[in-house]
């Protein structure tokens, strides 16, 4: 009996500390030529050839932190200085309105 807790206790041990994937469903992001993701200094793991891992539906693994919510009661933006408020564009040395009038 006492070798049967003892199992269960390293069991759960040992899967409490594999954690769960960053990839939907809990999986870990895998390279497509099989190799194993090697970590990187500073930066994401890559595969053997170069390329990041992904996970299983082929999308990247979501960033740590992930992107911060949009903060309520951010204001519209603001109109442009052509007419009807749009924006310029860039044309060849100036910007130009949607109607082709200068600044």
């Amino acid at each position: 009996m006492k070798h049967l807790v003892l199992f269960c206790f390293l069991l759960i041990s040992v899967e409490a500390q594999r954690g769960r994937g960053p990839c939907p469903g809990g999986g870990r992001p895998s390279c497509a030529d099989r190799s194993r993701p090697t970590p990187q200094r500073r930066k994401p793991p890559l595969c053997s050839n170069g390329a990041n891992p992904v996970c299983s539906d082929g999308n990247p693994p979501p960033r740590p932190g992930g992107n911060p919510p949009p903060r309520p009661g951010n204001p519209p933006p603001r109109p442009g200085p052509c007419d009807g408020g749009s924006q310029p564009m860039c044309g060849s040395m100036s910007p130009v309105c949607p109607d082709g009038s200068t600044l």
